[in-house]
Protein backbone atom coordinates (compact mmCIF):
# COMPACT_ATOMS: atom_id res chain seq x y z
CA UNK A 1 0.00 0.00 0.00
CA UNK A 2 1.37 3.07 -0.78
CA UNK A 3 0.31 6.46 1.52
CA UNK A 4 0.91 10.26 0.55
CA UNK A 5 0.28 12.55 3.03
CA UNK A 6 0.47 16.08 2.03
CA UNK A 7 1.26 18.47 5.16
CA UNK A 8 0.94 21.80 3.46
CA UNK A 9 -2.00 21.77 0.46
CA UNK A 10 -1.45 25.19 -0.14
CA UNK A 11 2.22 24.74 -1.41
CA UNK A 12 1.67 21.92 -2.67
CA UNK A 13 -1.16 23.42 -4.84
CA UNK A 14 1.55 26.28 -5.32
CA UNK A 15 4.18 23.98 -7.08
CA UNK A 16 1.27 22.04 -9.13
CA UNK A 17 0.01 25.73 -10.46
CA UNK A 18 3.59 26.28 -11.26
CA UNK A 19 4.89 22.85 -13.15
CA UNK A 20 3.13 23.52 -16.57
CA UNK A 21 5.68 26.62 -16.92
CA UNK A 22 8.47 24.49 -15.25
CA UNK A 23 7.95 21.93 -18.26
CA UNK A 24 7.89 24.82 -20.48
CA UNK A 25 10.89 26.59 -20.03
CA UNK A 26 12.86 23.10 -19.27
CA UNK A 27 11.71 22.07 -23.03
CA UNK A 28 12.45 25.06 -23.98
CA UNK A 29 15.67 25.18 -22.69
CA UNK A 30 16.61 22.02 -24.21
CA UNK A 31 15.40 22.46 -27.87
CA UNK A 32 17.43 25.05 -27.68
CA UNK A 33 20.65 23.64 -26.52
CA UNK A 34 19.39 21.13 -29.35
CA UNK A 35 19.14 23.47 -31.76
CA UNK A 36 22.58 25.64 -31.19
CA UNK A 37 24.60 22.11 -31.14
CA UNK A 38 22.69 21.31 -34.83
CA UNK A 39 23.51 24.78 -36.08
CA UNK A 40 27.38 24.74 -34.83
CA UNK A 41 27.52 21.08 -36.86
CA UNK A 42 25.96 22.06 -40.09
CA UNK A 43 28.47 25.64 -39.73
CA UNK A 44 30.80 22.96 -40.26
CA UNK A 45 29.04 21.60 -43.32
CA UNK A 46 28.63 24.92 -45.25
CA UNK A 47 30.19 25.69 -48.22
CA UNK A 48 33.14 27.95 -47.75
CA UNK A 49 33.28 29.87 -50.76
CA UNK A 50 31.45 33.08 -48.79
CA UNK A 51 31.61 33.26 -45.56
CA UNK A 52 28.30 35.13 -45.46
CA UNK A 53 26.46 32.09 -45.62
CA UNK A 54 28.22 30.51 -42.43
CA UNK A 55 27.87 33.52 -41.30
CA UNK A 56 24.04 34.10 -41.11
CA UNK A 57 23.89 30.63 -39.42
CA UNK A 58 22.03 31.26 -35.91
CA UNK A 59 18.89 30.02 -33.64
CA UNK A 60 17.04 33.28 -33.08
CA UNK A 61 15.26 33.30 -29.61
CA UNK A 62 12.49 30.45 -28.88
CA UNK A 63 9.33 31.09 -29.13
CA UNK A 64 6.02 30.16 -26.60
CA UNK A 65 2.65 30.31 -27.17
CA UNK A 66 0.65 29.10 -24.53
CA UNK A 67 1.67 25.35 -24.08
CA UNK A 68 3.54 25.36 -27.15
CA UNK A 69 7.50 26.03 -27.57
CA UNK A 70 9.30 26.01 -30.77
CA UNK A 71 12.65 26.93 -31.98
CA UNK A 72 14.22 27.52 -34.97
CA UNK A 73 17.71 27.29 -36.91
CA UNK A 74 18.36 29.56 -39.58
CA UNK A 75 20.33 30.72 -42.37
CA UNK A 76 19.76 34.01 -44.51
CA UNK A 77 20.14 37.55 -44.14
CA UNK A 78 21.53 38.43 -47.01
CA UNK A 79 22.71 35.03 -48.04
CA UNK A 80 19.12 33.51 -47.98
CA UNK A 81 18.50 32.54 -51.56
CA UNK A 82 22.08 31.11 -51.88
CA UNK A 83 21.93 29.63 -48.62
CA UNK A 84 18.06 27.59 -49.87
CA UNK A 85 20.04 27.09 -53.09
CA UNK A 86 23.06 25.68 -51.66
CA UNK A 87 20.86 23.10 -49.27
CA UNK A 88 18.65 21.84 -51.47
CA UNK A 89 21.07 21.64 -54.87
CA UNK A 90 20.21 20.46 -57.31
CA UNK A 91 16.55 22.05 -57.14
CA UNK A 92 14.49 24.60 -58.60
CA UNK A 93 16.21 26.73 -56.60
CA UNK A 94 19.54 26.69 -58.63
CA UNK A 95 20.63 29.43 -60.26
CA UNK A 96 20.20 28.94 -64.04
CA UNK A 97 24.26 29.11 -64.33
CA UNK A 98 24.25 25.81 -61.71
CA UNK A 99 22.13 23.74 -64.33
CA UNK A 100 23.64 20.88 -64.95
CA UNK A 101 26.89 21.14 -63.44
CA UNK A 102 28.35 19.06 -60.46
CA UNK A 103 29.40 21.49 -57.48
CA UNK A 104 32.87 20.43 -56.42
CA UNK A 105 32.39 21.97 -52.54
CA UNK A 106 36.15 22.84 -51.63
CA UNK A 107 35.64 20.92 -48.17
CA UNK A 108 34.77 17.34 -47.74
CA UNK A 109 31.01 16.89 -46.40
CA UNK A 110 30.22 20.07 -47.39
CA UNK A 111 27.58 20.94 -49.63
CA UNK A 112 23.90 20.46 -50.06
CA UNK A 113 21.68 19.37 -47.16
CA UNK A 114 24.27 20.81 -44.75
CA UNK A 115 21.45 21.85 -42.07
CA UNK A 116 19.29 19.15 -42.67
CA UNK A 117 21.96 16.40 -41.88
CA UNK A 118 22.81 17.18 -39.02
CA UNK A 119 19.32 17.75 -37.16
CA UNK A 120 18.31 14.17 -38.90
CA UNK A 121 21.29 12.97 -36.59
CA UNK A 122 20.23 14.79 -33.78
CA UNK A 123 16.50 13.43 -33.80
CA UNK A 124 17.03 10.63 -31.81
CA UNK A 125 18.26 11.58 -28.76
CA UNK A 126 15.76 14.72 -28.77
CA UNK A 127 13.05 12.59 -26.70
CA UNK A 128 15.69 11.26 -24.07
CA UNK A 129 16.52 14.74 -23.50
CA UNK A 130 13.10 16.08 -23.49
CA UNK A 131 12.78 13.39 -20.91
CA UNK A 132 15.26 14.71 -18.69
CA UNK A 133 14.00 18.36 -18.93
CA UNK A 134 10.49 16.83 -17.78
CA UNK A 135 12.59 15.27 -14.80
CA UNK A 136 14.10 18.93 -14.04
CA UNK A 137 10.41 20.40 -14.00
CA UNK A 138 9.36 17.95 -11.25
CA UNK A 139 12.21 19.04 -9.00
Amino acid sequence: MIKIEITNLAEFSKKMDALPGKVLAESARTLREEAEEVMEKSKQLVPRDLSTLADSGHVPPTERERNAVSVSMVYGGEAKEYAIAVHEHPSIHSPGSWSGKTIKWNVPGTGPKFLERPYVEALPKIPARLIEAFKRAFR
